[in-house]
């Protein structure tokens, strides 16, 4: 991690879970650290300026600042946003499925630059392949991230997306939530 007290990133998020009345505990996956908890307080209240930048499926720079038990937001921009391009229900639910197998799967504080790039090219091709087509998209995406984690070895690949669901879902030892919606 950074020895300075406040750095920058760029990063997706993945998740976000309200805390007491106006603070978000976001869940974020950046290029250089990797998946990581931060909090972003006061981001919920009216008059916030960052609370429209931190929608799931964003891509966002966001300046953070070392914390006691976790990193603080003290200012994120967006820099590319996918939930536009997510219009209809199924590419809705192939996106939440994307961000939840990455939170899962992914440690925190771990380096994943592959999967960074991996994470950004199957969201804008979810934005705008032909919906018959989104299974084989995720199937691609979980093979490709298993093999890159090192759970499949590159001669080995899943055919169906419910083979590779349910992998994951033994490796995790969790339920993947949203994978009920595509099989």
């Amino acid at each position: 991690m950074n020895p300075l007290s406040v750095y920058r990133v760029s990063a997706f998020i993945l998740r976000r879970s309200n805390v007491g009345e106006a603070d978000k505990i976001l869940t974020i996956f950046s290029k250089k650290i990797g998946k990581l908890r931060v909090i972003a307080k006061g981001i919920r209240k009216i008059s916030s300026r960052r609370g429209p930048h931190v929608d799931l499926f964003n891509e966002v720079s966001m300046m953070l600042h070392h914390g006691k038990t976790m990193d603080i937001v003290t200012e994120v921009t967006t820099i590319k946003t996918y939930r536009t391009g997510l219009s209809t229900w199924i590419r809705m639910r192939a996106a939440y499925l994307v961000v939840e197998i990455l939170d899962k799967l992914v440690p925190e504080h771990v380096e994943h630059q592959d999967i960074y790039a991996t994470l950004h090219e199957t969201l804008g091709i979810i934005e705008t392949v032909e919906e018959q087509k989104i299974d084989v998209i995720l199937l691609s995406f979980c093979n490709e991230v298993l093999m890159t984690l090192g759970f499949l070895s590159p001669d080995k690949h899943f055919l169906t997306l419910s083979q590779g669901v349910s992998f994951i879902e033994r490796i995790a030892e969790r339920k993947i939530k949203t994978a009920k919606f595509f099989l």
